[in-house]
């Protein structure tokens, strides 16, 4: 039982853990706290897919 209860745990500690920001940039600053991601650049432009 207790090991049932250790993995759900785990389990539930590492899918929090996973919620993660990206941040696309080439000066290596952090992406913001409320994007899911971050694209930076100063000489390129963003593309979205059609």
């Amino acid at each position: 039982m207790k090991k049932l209860i250790f993995l759900l745990l785990s389990f539930t500690l590492s899918i929090i853990a996973s919620r993660a920001q990206v941040a696309i940039n080439a000066d290596g600053s952090l992406p913001d706290n409320s994007a899911m991601l971050d694209v930076k650049s100063t000489s390129q432009g963003f593309l979205p897919p059609v």
